[in-house]
């Protein structure tokens, strides 16, 4: 196991645009703010996104399953984000629900939602 003690330092909360990339936003703020460790929440509604639920098969070799959907969810989820090849990287797992159907998984495309986290 590895681990290791923080404290809570800055915070930001953000509110993306309609459109507006997640993972871009997070990361250009992370950038911006000189950010190299954070815990990340979310909340907020999303128009439409695609989702990695899990592996295509539970053994083997690992193949994201993918779900994609058009028809406003709304959105909680947690993440982290820390230093990757020189540059801030955003890892975030999400559930979302609207009429048709839940999720839980990795959102990995445009998820439009308001953002809050903790540098």
């Amino acid at each position: 196991m590895n681990y290791t003690e923080g404290s809570l330092g800055r915070v930001f909360v953000a509110r993306l645009e309609d459109g507006e990339s997640v993972y871009d936003v997070v990361e250009e703020i992370a950038r911006r703010e000189n950010i190299k460790a954070a815990s990340v929440l979310g909340i907020g509604g999303m128009r439409s996104g695609k989702v990695v639920t899990g592996p295509e098969q539970p053994t083997g070799k690992i193949v994201p399953h993918y779900e994609e959907f058009d028809d406003a969810r709304e959105l909680v989820g947690v993440g982290t984000l820390f230093m990757s090849e020189g540059k801030p990287s955003l890892h975030f797992h999400a559930e979302s629900g609207g009429e048709s159907r839940r999720w839980w998984g990795v959102p990995v495309e445009a998820c439009p939602c308001s953002w809050c986290w903790r540098s």
